[in-house]
């Protein structure tokens, strides 16, 4: 999916348009502020501004500035925090899933999407993900949630 939103490859309702599917709407599904393309989902729109705050604030990393989904992939490579700011940040994937699976329920289930929420998808995701890696069995949900770069 991470590989399909950097090369603009995703159904977006203008990638849609494009390909002359019927779209009434074309405006962003989270935000209805902007049309929506890869770009503005999961960079420019509020929702997934805000989120990327919030994993920020949890991080204890500096503000991200992404314009493109194409940077949002390379974003680690320019992350401060040190090298455990950059293993968090590699979770960069992650973010992005859980703002696309946001638009999605918006879309298809009527959801409006919640910003704490989806923030806290994004931690649930990681804490499972690098729980179930060998080098990482020690970390413990409690402290998980206070701060990521605490734990590892």
């Amino acid at each position: 999916m991470a590989w399909r939103a950097k090369r603009n490859r995703l159904p977006t309702k203008l990638e849609l348009a494009k390909r002359n599917v019927d779209i009434p709407n074309k405006m962003c599904a989270l935000s209805e502020s902007c049309e929506e393309s890869a770009d503005h989902i999961f960079s420019a729109c509020f929702v997934a501004t805000s989120v990327w705050e919030g994993i920020e604030r949890w991080c204890g990393l500096e503000t991200i500035y992404a314009f493109e989904v194409r940077y949002l992939m390379e974003v680690f490579n320019f992350a401060t925090g040190g090298k455990m700011g950059k293993r968090i940040v590699h979770g960069v994937i992650v973010v992005v899933w859980c703002i696309k699976k946001a638009r999605d329920d918006s879309i298809f289930n009527g959801k409006k999407a919640n910003i704490g929420k989806i923030v806290a998808s994004v931690k649930s995701l990681l804490f499972l993900w690098l729980k179930s890696r060998s080098r990482f069995k020690k970390i413990v949900w409690k402290n998980w949630c206070k701060s990521s770069l605490y734990m590892l």
